[in-house]
């Protein structure tokens, strides 16, 4: 799985889903310990929550838990929320 940093260099990129083609559009650190990614994805029809599969040629095929998170007429928003394990101090 890419870290936050390698998915930075990806925004703007496409990524194929069994229904369709979606755009990386943002990803925001949250902490050390997360951060999110948000996709926009076709305006027909918004998917359920859930674990989906998508591709991209740097990244190859992954399963991501996406969750809609808002639609206007022409797009609709999925983010996915990445949490790390805590650092080891020793």
């Amino acid at each position: 799985m890419p870290d936050d940093a390698e998915w930075e260099a990806l925004v703007g990129s496409a990524f194929d889903t069994d229904w369709g083609a979606m755009t990386l559009t943002e990803v925001d650190r949250r902490s050390e310990q997360s951060f999110s990614l948000v996709f926009h994805g076709p305006a027909d029809g918004t998917r359920d929550q859930g674990i989906h599969q998508v591709f991209n040629e740097q990244t190859g095929t992954l399963d991501v838990f996406l969750v809609p998170i808002g639609a206007t007429d022409d797009r609709v928003e999925y983010e996915a929320v990445f949490n790390r394990g805590p650092h080891s101090t020793s």
